[in-house]
């Protein structure tokens, strides 16, 4: 098989087969031993999280739940005396966040309970679990769950149908539940906060594929055959405008419908987009220049913007956090003397961890780094609960599970190359290629001397992260763009034409191919919603003046 042809199939090998799903089936086999019980012990208690010791040598990984027991309460036969099991009493439940070798770091859901050093733990021991099939074709999997995981307390199928929400929301489950939710394109189960735990895709029914009717066929011209390493879905539907040139842009779900926040350097807006792009908030014009923005999600439904600004007066960061009321920001500190970076580090898909980076004149993205959370308005800082790479940058950076170990590794891209860690052991290095931003900083690296030097810092889009081709394992999906030759800080950056660019992990190592047809514009923002994947395309002004234009743009992963 040509290399080619080989690097084709194994990026997206499972995308025709998508539409054809007709009945979910999932693997029962893998559910099982994913959830099967794990006994350990509690440690200790560290600041606000609680030490395990289990890690991921036991099976256990990132975002599991562990219950902590009380005493076990005899059944016990009135004739024979003789002890027929235990009634097991759950004290509390916690959420895996970080693991180490030998012990996991660990969150409480249920804030009353008391804990305790010595305290037994099992992971899913006697929690409740509902199943909520929305396909109704899902008894005989409930049936082999049941029997497969009798460790969990099991509801009727019946009752869970007849309660089950029309959308699983936060408050949809109780603070001992674990809820099993099918639908067609598989099975999601979901922790007592209604986060994401675990997905298994469905695999394609005994049915052949059909093609979408024809009412459904999108508009989009045929796809052009693919080119090696290209896998062509077309041309992407603008959503809508977003005005002059957008600097970055970031994307976060929102249950009326996602919620984008944008800069142009001066000003931040952000817009709901859903069936239409609406713009809900336009904030005032800031003096600083403004280079980037991230969503920042500590609890669920609680949102900030983390601004990364440049003070021209002071001649260095002052970046800013703005919490998110409704339909407004409202700014909780601002003059941080950080470059700051949101991250989503026990993979839920919310951006739960604050890292601030301290600035360096000589590199810009200094050696520091400290891991924020806010505290009544105030910034508290810490050590980060994660081990970093050297030449980490919080800026155009992304945490994943890639190969599913319960450690994630950091990807990021740094002065036109994308690196992959895990720990401090580089796993990928790509040419110099990646990346290209129109958000670009020229600042003085020596401003209090008189012949002073003039140096650039680029504020790169994050990579993107999901499965894109069904087998169970996340793709990295990035950007990479043509630039000019010669660069020189002081002129504007101008970027000939992107490309969005796939990484597979593939037997040790690291295959690329490239999703879409190529862009005549930059990428200020990247993002996957469900089956599609959602950009910024942003278009400078001419070097004669104008504003330059930017539009939200969509390329549906179904071809």
């Amino acid at each position: 098989m040509k290399h080619w042809e080989r690097i084709l199939r194994t990026l997206l090998v499972a995308a025709v087969a998508w539409p054809a799903i007709a009945v979910a089936a999932v693997p029962a086999a893998q559910i099982e031993a994913d959830f099967k019980a794990l006994d350990g012990y509690v440690v200790m208690q560290q600041d606000h999280e609680i030490l395990i010791d289990l890690d991921h040598k036991s099976g256990l990984r990132v975002g599991d739940l562990v219950t902590v027991l009380g005493k076990s309460r005899e059944v016990v036969h009135p004739a024979t005396q003789k002890v027929l099991g235990k009634l097991e009493q759950v004290k509390g439940v916690l959420k895996v966040t970080q693991m180490r070798a030998g012990y996991s770091f660990t969150r409480l859901l249920t804030p009353k309970a008391k804990i305790r050093r010595g305290d037994r733990i099992r992971r899913y021991g006697a929690m409740r679990a509902v199943f909520w099939d929305y396909t109704g074709h899902g008894r005989e999997l409930y049936q082999q769950l049941k029997r497969g995981l009798p460790d969990l307390k099991w509801r009727d199928y019946q009752t869970d149908q007849r309660n089950r929400p029309k959308q699983v929301a936060a408050d949809s489950l109780q603070p001992d539940q674990l809820g099993f939710v099918l639908k067609a394109d598989g099975l999601q189960v979901l922790d007592t906060e209604a986060n994401l735990v675990r997905r298994y895709a469905a695999t394609t029914a005994a049915r052949p594929p059909t093609a979408l009717p024809r009412a459904q066929a999108s508009s989009k011209p045929a796809p052009a055959a693919a080119k090696p390493g290209l896998v062509n879905y077309g041309s992407a539907d603008a959503l809508g405008d977003l005005g002059g040139a957008i600097k970055m842009a970031d994307m976060a779900p929102h249950g009326a419908g996602p919620l984008w926040a944008v800069t142009d350097g001066k000003q931040i807006r952000v817009y709901r987009s859903g069936t239409r792009l609406d713009l809900v908030y336009e904030g005032r014009r800031y003096p600083d220049q403004i280079l980037s923005v991230k969503w920042y999600a500590p609890e669920p439904d609680v949102l900030y913007i983390v601004a990364n600004a440049w003070s021209e007066v002071e001649n260095r960061p002052a970046a800013r956090i703005l919490s998110w009321q409704s339909d407004r920001l409202q700014t909780v500190k601002d003059h941080i003397p950080l470059i700051l970076g949101a991250f989503d580090l026990d993979g839920d898909g919310r951006p739960e961890t604050l890292l601030g980076q301290e600035f360096d004149p000589e590199l810009f993205y200094g050696r520091r780094i400290k891991q924020l959370t806010i505290q009544g308005g105030k910034l508290e800082t810490g050590r980060p609960g994660i081990e970093l790479p050297q030449r980490f940058a919080v800026v155009g950076s992304r945490f994943a599970d890639l190969d599913r170990d319960g450690s994630p590794e950091a990807i990021f891209v740094r002065q036109g190359i994308l690196r992959i860690y895990s720990g401090k052991k580089v796993l990928y290095k790509s040419a110099k290629q990646m990346g290209g931003t129109l958000s670009v900083l020229t600042y003085k690296k020596n401003a209090g001397f008189v012949d002073f030097m003039l140096a650039s810092a680029f504020f790169e889009v994050s990579p993107v992260t999901a499965d894109i081709d069904g087998d169970g394992l996340l793709e990295i999906l990035a950007i990479a763009s043509d630039q000019p030759a010669l660069k020189a800080p002081g002129i504007s950056n101008r970027i000939k034409g992107s490309r969005l660019v796939v990484l597979k992990q593939q037997d040790g190592s690291f295959v690329k191919g490239t999703l879409g047809e190529p862009l005549d514009s930059a990428v200020q923002g990247l993002s996957i919603s469900g089956r599609r994947v959602l950009y910024v395309a942003s278009e400078p002004g001419s070097l004669f003046g104008g504003d330059g234009m930017s539009r939200l743009k969509a390329l549906d992963l179904v071809r």
